[in-house]
């Protein structure tokens, strides 16, 4: 299983693929009630998909890697925070 941690960083990230993706493709139309429908089939299907992969890891050795997926989301949120605090205070 998943950790919550990937599973919200995923949503977030899907969200905004999906939204951007459809106003590139249809920049005329309003969008907005098919986002969420379509962001929550993809973020579904991927996370049965890595939850299948997770569950190829031996039980033993579980813990270890849904510990190094939340290091991974740690550390991209950290470099994410930094971006936006860079880019704040070249404005002020």
């Amino acid at each position: 299983m998943l950790p919550d941690e990937i599973k919200v960083a995923l949503s977030s990230l899907i969200g905004f693929l999906v939204t951007e993706g459809l106003k590139a493709l249809f920049p005329n139309v309003d969008i907005a009630p098919f986002v969420k429908v379509i962001s929550a089939a993809v973020f579904t299907a991927l996370v049965m998909f890595a939850d299948g992969l997770l569950a190829l890891v031996p039980p033993e050795y579980q813990s270890v890697v849904a510990g190094v997926l939340g290091l991974i989301v740690a550390l991209l949120g950290a470099f994410g925070i930094h971006g936006v605090f860079k880019k704040t205070r070249r404005i002020a």
